[in-house]
């Protein structure tokens, strides 16, 4: 009995967790519409780190995923009075920055070199803390470019759920795909990650038993 309980604990503090986050970029959103400079500035530090890393994947240019992040964030503030957010800030933000590095890709260069440069998006690489052993140390080297081998979609579904912590859902909702082809494109890099991988099981089991935030992996 006590442990049903305990269960019921664990899910609704996890549930008023998820509730807390959603009820503060409400606020957010509704304060940022009156103006008011603070809100726009906790929004502001709490999405521009992962929204850089997003565009960086885009456009490859540190300086240049500034200069798209800040455009973003400069247009809510300068339409603020009739910005609205349909569903969550965070798919909101992620799409409104997807478009900017893509309409940037276009002015940017000719149909043909947009493109071969689309076709062709590098993304940050990975590189957790880890222990330097020469085993460890070829892993993290075959994982990084097991990852950037995955083909443009699957890599771009993988790092967003992996890496940014997004849901399936709000994957779908980012990239404009239906959460049915999320899960396929998923499940074919995870299976093509495990190939590539599955001669570093004895170095991944001892990461993920002395490090488990490693199961970002897999």
């Amino acid at each position: 009995m006590s442990s049903n309980n305990n269960k019921g604990s664990k899910n609704t503090i996890g549930s008023d967790l998820t509730s807390d986050r959603d009820a503060v970029e409400k606020y957010w959103v509704k304060a940022v519409q009156k103006g008011d400079k603070q809100a726009y500035r906790m929004m502001f530090e709490a999405w521009y780190d992962p929204l850089l890393r997003f565009a960086f994947r885009y456009v490859e240019s540190r300086a240049i995923a500034e200069g798209l992040v800040q455009e973003v964030f400069l247009w809510i503030w300068q339409n603020r009075a009739d910005w609205e957010v349909r569903g969550k800030l965070k798919t909101y933000l992620f799409r409104a920055v997807k478009y900017e590095a893509i309409d940037h890709l276009r002015k940017d260069r000719t149909r043909d070199k947009y493109v071969e440069k689309f076709s062709e998006i590098r993304e940050t690489k990975v590189e957790p803390k880890l222990p330097e052993t020469d085993d460890e140390s070829e892993f993290i080297r075959a994982t990084q470019q097991a990852i950037e081998e995955l083909p443009e979609r699957a890599r771009m579904v993988y790092k967003l759920s992996r890496l940014e912590g997004l849901t399936y859902k709000e994957i779908a909702q980012v990239l404009e795909i239906s959460p049915k082809t999320v899960e396929t494109h998923m499940s074919r890099a995870l299976d093509y990650l495990r190939d590539r991988l599955k001669k570093f099981l004895p170095v991944l089991v001892t990461l993920l038993y002395c490090l488990p935030g490693a199961n970002f992996l897999f």
